[in-house]
């Protein structure tokens, strides 16, 4: 009996140590940073290292230290240091960290959120930076690499506190989500010597204002630059042949982008939210344009489809609200049943006669005007909101509409920027200055007054309470206070007079209509007019002079009301906005003009009842 009994204690013993040799594999991305801060087996000890022998040399397991300033060495004991280990510094209060020469690898989590980290020299013979090497370094702003790193794997520096960081030439791999979350990250220029860049890489670099991108480049992943919203222009170089999905989407200060005709594949959503887009030059070899493309794109204007694309598909153009021109020029482009164009209300479609670019638009009600049948003439059917200028000022030609009659007798409205208008100078005072606009060879006219910049005597100081934002700062004289395109109310608004030749404040009298309550009592100088704290809307305002001006002036005021938008300009106690619909102001402008000046704008509808 006994004899059996030591054999089976040998058997389990035998096993035991089998188990313990027996190498065990764990995936980078399974890696908890936290649990892995813990001694590993080690075969040596030289000062506060450990280290673990491997052909060639060691790798550093473990640092016992305290020191606040580290010197990785590059040998242990006479042997090659060739990697620093996992975790090995987690948990430690490190200020600078310097790598000596001969180690070449960087391992997974080795700096992990050291958040004291601020200095780090890395020699030139490291050639891989480890996942999560230095990701939740909060304190580092600032490395370099150094010529011979090729590879920096996913996640390497998330999260850091970098502002700048020099990639060398050498780099041929940069990994997904490498420099995510850098929200302090300003400039970066990607080296000649990477081939793609990969999913989320930039992710929300808020800070991020410039971007080189060279033309090695061929391909851009998924969410590269999403939510990088400091970043307002960006070139795409013609190597690039795929744009992933969401790469630029709540990059809203980005104005323009041209993507080059290489392109022929770009992903749904990439300019998502892309609020301060204006303006796009899309490839002449795209053949799809994804869905939500341009979805809330809200200042985008006009757009050109390309003749190679063959299918427009949901959402493309969804909440661009000032969106008015669409070019589709093959009729073999066909459009998606619903929601391309959902929530832009200004939109016209150009397209061929009997397309299907036609089709959607009688299907949709949109204004469609077949770019086959020629422009005959023009006419300004709205003058601008501002006819009269003072000397020096520039053109504004917001509320602008002119009307082109084509070949077929049908009349749409035209698009018209500063590129059409000529005559305009502002240089001396002048009484009805003709300017001209110039559409397709066609032309058309409206007068503006140029007068001296002393000639309106009274100025008028303005402040609104906006939603979700409070009191904006004071405006003057014709100056916008609010928001469009938002959908935020107007709360509350105090307004001022002021003579500049007696430097006195003048009365300004002024009353509000209060969802939920009407017509408020009338407030004068600097008074508040509305409620604060009580989530109500504005819905009209009425403004009026103290009694010794009238003879002299006319206070003007346009509002920016909702669903209509700009309202014609009221004066001297009407009604301005509306009534019986609910809808809420957004915005407001104000101005006194000299008696007998023309008014800034039309006036025939500033206020709209229902």
């Amino acid at each position: 009996m006994k004899k059996y009994l030591h054999v089976g204690l040998g058997l389990l013993i035998i096993i035991t140590l089998l188990l313990g040799t027996m190498p065990v594999t764990v995936n980078a991305e399974d890696v908890n940073p936290e649990a892995a801060a813990v001694i590993t087996p080690s075969t040596g000890l030289d000062g506060d290292f450990w280290y673990e022998d491997v052909p060639g040399g060691v790798i550093i397991t473990h640092y016992s230290g305290t020191d606040v300033d580290v010197v990785i060495p590059g040998t242990l004991d006479g042997k090659k240091v060739l990697e620093i280990g996992t975790s090995i510094f987690y948990g430690k209060a490190i200020n600078s960290v310097t790598i000596s020469d001969g180690i070449t690898t960087i391992g997974e989590s080795a700096f992990y959120k050291l958040t004291t980290l601020t200095r780090v020299s890395i020699s030139n013979s490291v050639t891989t930076i480890g996942f999560n090497a230095f990701s939740g370094c909060t304190s580092l702003q600032s490395i370099t690499l150094p010529y011979g790193v090729t590879t920096i794997e996913s996640q390497a520096f998330m999260d850091s506190g970098l502002v700048t960081v020099g990639l060398p030439n050498s780099l041929t791999k940069i990994g997904a989500s490498a420099f995510a979350n850098c929200i302090s990250l300003t400039r970066v220029t990607i080296p000649e010597s990477i081939t793609y860049i990969e999913d989320a890489t930039f992710l929300q670099c808020f800070a991020l204002q410039s971007v080189t991108i060279p033309d090695s480049v061929t391909f851009i992943g998924q969410s590269a630059f999403r939510e990088c919203s400091s970043l307002t222009d960006i070139t795409i170089p013609d190597s690039v042949t795929e744009i992933e999905y969401h790469v630029f989407e709540k990059c809203s200060g980005l104005t323009s982008i041209t993507i080059p005709n290489s392109v022929t594949k770009i992903g749904s959503s990439t300019f998502e939210a892309c609020t301060g887009l204006t303006s796009i030059s899309l490839p002449n070899q795209l053949i799809d344009l994804p869905s939500s493309m341009f979805e809330g794109c809200t200042n985008l204007t006009s757009v050109t489809i390309p003749e190679n694309v063959r299918y427009i598909h949901y959402d493309a153009f969804k909440d661009c609200s000032a969106l008015t021109s669409v070019t589709i020029p093959s009729s073999q482009t066909a459009l998606a049943d619903t929601g391309v164009f959902d929530g832009c209300p200004n939109l016209t479609i150009y397209g061929i006669t009997g397309s299907n670019a036609e089709v959607h638009a009688n299907t949709f009600n949109i204004p469609f005007i077949a770019i086959d049948n020629p422009l005959t003439s023009i006419a300004v059917t709205t003058p601008p909101d501002k006819t009269t200028y003072q000397v020096g000022e520039s053109l504004d030609l917001t509320g602008l509409v002119v009307t082109g009659t084509y070949n077929d007798g049908t009349q749409a409205p035209v698009t018209v920027t500063a590129a059409n208008i000529s005559g305009f100078n502002s240089s001396a005072p002048e009484s009805g200055q003709i300017i001209t606009v110039t559409v397709s060879g066609k032309t058309a006219t409206f007068p503006v007054t140029i007068v001296n910049n002393d000639s309106a005597a009274l100025d008028v100081y303005y402040r609104t309470h906006v939603q979700n934002i409070g009191w904006q700062e004071q405006k003057l004289n014709g100056e916008v206070s609010g928001t469009t395109g938002l959908g935020l109310r107007l709360e509350a608004i105090l307004m001022v007079g002021w003579d500049p030749v007696n430097q006195e404040e003048v009365d300004m009298y002024y009353q509000t209509h209060i969802q939920n309550i009407g017509w408020q009592d009338w407030k004068n100088n600097k008074a508040v007019s509305g409620t604060s704290g009580q989530g109500l809307r504005l819905e009209a305002i009425r403004i009026l002079l103290p009694e010794w001006t009238v003879n002299d002036y006319d206070v003007y005021y346009q509002v920016h009301a909702q669903n209509f938008g700009w309202l014609d300009w009221a004066k001297n106690g009407q009604s301005s906005g509306t009534a019986g619909f609910g809808y809420r102001l957004e915005a407001i402008r104000i101005l006194i003009l000299p008696k007998g000046s023309a008014a800034p704008g039309p006036t025939n509808r500033p206020f709209v009842q229902k």
